[in-house]
């Protein structure tokens, strides 16, 4: 885990990375906390990477007082980030860098439904890159065209040019479990979340994809056989704002963990600790 600290007067940001030992629990985060708030105050967060700003989400304007924990679900991989906490007039900017040895295609409202995508080299218990994968996009352009009497060139209203569109991310499921994981997440989602190892020339470091899919199940009918390849081919929309649903820890995990502890067999243990140490990580019982 690596921690970041950056502060202004008594408020703190703190910034900590999360990778899990075992990839097939959780995908790789930044957990939050801000600190030293005096007064309920109204904060903004956004993460900058390669020159694009996205706002983390749920952390548009969020209010609070004293302290605050938080987890930003999607952050970038393998580069730096640059966190910027606005609110009751500071501005605190922090940097760190998430590592991860795969992709991440996931779920942006359930990022518990994740899986780790193998941009090099096939692997399982995750789902590899085809060789026809991120080679071209179109970049559309949705200007309105009026034809003037009597020239030969239309006038144009409202110009813009679009991210990609069309992006090919055929991918392939190598094992079983992998193949029908991966049709969960899309069956709960009319939106991806995509988080390339490092830096591709079409896509952002965080790309959302409204995307259609066709699954071709190559060789899962034979009795050795396990290869899937589903072709994607998708859009670039803008970010989901709405904060998570799903990943954190639930009250049944706490009470699981706590069942057959007593009342004071728990205060001896958490006396040295603070409201906010619980709130970071619910289940630190089982590490004092």
């Amino acid at each position: 885990m690596t921690v970041v600290l950056a502060s202004s007067g008594t408020i703190q940001l703190e910034l900590d990375v999360v990778v899990d030992p075992d990839p097939a629990t959780l995908p790789p985060r930044v957990q939050i906390t801000v600190t030293g708030v005096p007064s309920t105050t109204t904060f903004s967060l956004v993460r900058l990477c390669e020159g694009e700003a996205w706002p983390v989400p749920g952390y548009i304007a969020r209010t609070f007082s004293d302290s605050d924990v938080t987890v930003d679900w999607m952050p970038p991989l393998n580069r730096p980030i640059t966190y910027t906490l606005t609110g009751g007039g500071v501005t605190i900017t922090a940097t760190v860098i998430v590592g991860s040895a795969t992709a991440i295609l996931q779920d942006p409202i359930q990022p518990d439904q994740f899986i780790p995508v193998f941009q090099g080299g096939a692997g399982t218990g995750g789902l590899t890159l085809a060789g026809t994968a991120l080679k071209e996009a179109t970049y559309p352009n949705q200007a309105t065209r009026i034809q003037v009497a009597g020239s030969p060139y239309p006038v144009v209203m409202g110009a813009q040019q679009q991210a990609a569109s069309g992006v090919v991310m055929d991918v392939y499921a190598n094992d079983v479990l992998s193949s029908d994981r991966f049709k969960r997440i899309r069956s709960g989602t009319p939106v991806l979340v995509f988080r390339p190892v490092g830096p591709t020339p079409i896509l952002p470091a965080v790309s959302y994809l409204v995307a259609q899919t066709k699954e071709a199940p190559l060789t899962r009918h034979l009795p050795a056989g396990v290869r899937t390849r589903w072709f994607i081919t998708g859009d670039l929309v803008a970010a989901v704002k709405q904060a998570a649903i799903s990943g954190y820890v639930t009250n049944d995990q706490v009470q699981q963990l706590l069942a057959g502890v007593t009342n004071d067999q728990v205060q001896a243990k958490y006396a040295a600790l603070t409201n906010l140490d619980v709130q970071k990580n619910p289940l630190i019982y089982a590490t004092l």
